[in-house]
């Protein structure tokens, strides 16, 4: 849902090509048709390519469209990878990343390698991840010193989760806003 906005947009695609509002909605609406429930395999991949393609081939140029293999993604310069938000990762907001384990839907197995993370952001930048520079500079969850400080959440953004959703200081002006659907 990150990029699940209510109007065109490039963000998640780096200002490369538009998605159109709402494209979790768009990719979705293939999948509604009452005649993929005839339980011919045709229609099913069809519809399923229409879904994807929403994405990954949001100009309508690409006969033939994948996603890039999971061995890309530990490398931060890669352009299949994560583009414009290499630098802050590299310095601000170092998150580790795994995918294929027990406890998502994604595959092949590539779990976190912070050797391999940290070498790839010294050679693009020259700068070594600080993986606790955000919670020691922004207090982690420890609120109880900040003032005049407004949080906004959506509840569609799938890292609200890790958002400030309740006001937590009384006497500082400390406020959080939850935006609904």
């Amino acid at each position: 849902a990150m990029g699940n906005f209510p109007y065109p947009s490039t963000y998640l695609m780096h200002g490369l090509s538009l998605l159109p509002a709402w494209p979790v909605r768009a990719a979705c609406e293939p999948l509604r048709d009452p005649a993929l429930a005839s339980g011919e395999d045709a229609p099913l991949f069809e519809a399923l390519r229409a879904a994807v393609a929403v994405y990954y081939n949001n100009t309508g140029g690409e006969g033939c469209f994948f996603n890039a293999p999971a061995a890309s993604v530990a490398d931060v310069r890669d352009d299949t990878c994560v583009g414009n938000w290499d630098w802050q990762w590299c310095t601000e907001m170092h998150q580790p990343f795994t995918q294929g384990t027990a406890a998502d839907m994604f595959y092949p197995l590539s779990a976190y390698n912070q050797t391999a993370a940290f070498a790839s952001c010294q050679a693009q930048w020259g700068v070594t991840p600080r993986p606790l520079w955000a919670a020691t500079t922004w207090w982690g969850s420890d609120l109880s010193r900040a003032s005049n400080i407004v949080f906004s959440n959506g509840e569609l953004d799938p890292w609200s989760a890790g958002g400030v959703t309740k006001n937590v200081s009384l006497a500082r002006d400390v406020t959080a806003v939850v935006l609904p659907n």
